[in-house]
Order: C-alpha cells, then sequence, then structure tokens
C-alpha cells in the first residue's frame, strides 16, 4: 500500500511531538528535584504553584 503525503507527514509530526512532550516533562521533574534538594520544601512548593500558570 502506498503511503500518503498526509500519512508521513502525521508520522513525521507525532514522533516530534512525542520527544517535546517527554523532554518537557523530564525538565519539570528536574526542576522540581533541584528545588527540593537545594533549597528548600517552601521552594518546592512555589514551583509547584508557579507551574500551571507557566503552562497556560
Amino acid at each position: 500500500m502506498k503511503e500518503t503525503f498526509c500519512g508521513f507527514q502525521f508520522k513525521k509530526m507525532f514522533f516530534i511531538a512525542l520527544i517535546m512532550l517527554t523532554a518537557f516533562s523530564l525538565s519539570g521533574i528536574v526542576d522540581f528535584i533541584l528545588a527540593a534538594r537545594l533549597f528548600d520544601d517552601n521552594a518546592m512548593a512555589a514551583v509547584n504553584l508557579v507551574t500551571p500558570i507557566f503552562l497556560s
């Protein structure tokens, strides 16, 4: 079966979006870990409060 242009583009963009979603999630996890270890529990709470504002 011959693959169409739209099917090819969808697969290409899907994997790129999946990689970006994984990278963004990992950066959030790393931010939480660094805030908790380097500063204090209050810093982790502050990051947790600002994250929904940052994402909207």
